[in-house]
């Protein structure tokens, strides 16, 4: 990520729309070269890989200077592109949420200690099946077995909860192995 590169992409290009993760849209909130003038442009916001935090939605509409729009959601590369997204607007209440299933898209949260299926409130790892989600990984037939079980659904790997309305909310991971670029970190 270079600063620069971006903030003249802001210049030229004049997005309507981000796609941002939280450390990103801290840096549109704080960095003195990215002013209102430059996120003029910016009708809505979405923030993925984490959720953003309250203080950090308000940091940022401060410095755009106005009411903005700001939706968080949670993807996969194996459920590209997205399984879950708030609303744009969406109760205060949800703040951490990573949203709502989208249509056609199922979830169930899993038992970590004995695989049953768990209600809202009850934490466990968080299965998605819907027509975004990957069919198998390329020549590596026990990983694809190892991640695509039963009826289709795919094993995310978080551990997560719902509540009574629908919105989900990662609280962990069952392992702390992240490919990043084909790189385990």
């Amino acid at each position: 990520f270079i600063p620069e590169d971006y903030i003249q992409c802001l210049a030229e290009f004049r997005p309507q729309f981000l796609f941002v993760v939280p450390s990103l849209l801290l840096f549109l909130a704080t960095h003195p070269k990215v002013t209102p003038d430059l996120l003029s442009s910016v009708d809505s916001v979405l923030v993925g890989a984490a959720p953003a935090s309250l203080q950090l939605q308000e940091k940022f509409k401060n410095k755009v200077g106005r009411d903005i729009d700001i939706a968080q959601g949670y993807g996969m590369t194996e459920s590209s592109p997205v399984t879950l997204c708030t609303p744009h607007r969406y109760d205060l209440s949800k703040v951490g949420t990573c949203g709502q299933l989208y249509p056609n898209t199922e979830a169930k949260i899993v038992s970590l200690s004995d695989g049953s299926n768990l209600g809202p409130h009850q934490t466990g790892e968080l299965y998605l099946r819907g027509p975004q989600i990957m069919k198998g990984y390329l020549n590596n037939e026990t990983a694809t077995r190892e991640t695509l079980v039963e009826d289709g659904y795919l094993r995310t790997g978080d551990v997560a909860y719902y509540d009574k309305e629908g919105f989900f909310f990662i609280v962990d991971r069952t392992k702390e192995l992240i490919k990043v670029k084909g790189n385990q970190q």
